[in-house]
């Protein structure tokens, strides 16, 4: 009769690692899927960043040839 009740107790023991073993992988799993979208995203923005960076540069290019142009008719 001990031998079934220590059965029993082991195998509830068990059961129980294994479903928090599952809730365990689960909340991984949810975290790992938020790290990947958070590196998506995360490229997203620094491709966003560079093009915004790109304009920039281009109208301050823009801005000092104007000044530069606007310099030497003044200086004419």
């Amino acid at each position: 009769m001990r031998k079934i009740k220590k059965d029993n107790v082991y195998q509830k023991e068990l059961e129980e690692g294994i479903k928090n073993l599952k809730i365990e992988l689960e909340a991984k799993s949810a975290i790992f899927k938020q790290v990947q979208e958070n590196e998506e995203e995360i490229k997203n923005l620094k491709i966003e960043l560079d093009a915004k960076t790109a304009i920039y540069k281009e109208q301050r290019d823009s801005l000092n040839k104007e000044r530069i142009l606007n310099k030497e008719l003044q200086t004419n």
